[in-house]
């Protein structure tokens, strides 16, 4: 089964795949409409130490995606 790529190189569908293992992490991102970018949305008061814990929750939920799409 060959999944397109997109302009980017990434294949089509890995961050809306990547933002649900995200939500499964209790990190809420957003994916872009027709790239496959995410966004980062913190709020002004976000403190260094919450960056850090969604630092490590993206990590992990990228991992998983990453696995996945056998990468």
């Amino acid at each position: 089964d060959v999944t397109p790529l997109g302009d980017n190189g990434v294949k089509a569908g890995f961050t809306g795949a990547l933002s649900k293992h995200c939500v499964g992490h209790g990190l809420l991102l957003l994916n872009t409409s027709i790239y496959e970018t995410m966004r980062f949305i913190p709020p002004l008061t976000v403190s260094a130490q919450e960056i850090d814990i969604g630092v490590e929750k993206f990590e992990k939920a990228f991992k998983e995606t990453l696995k996945d799409y056998n990468v």
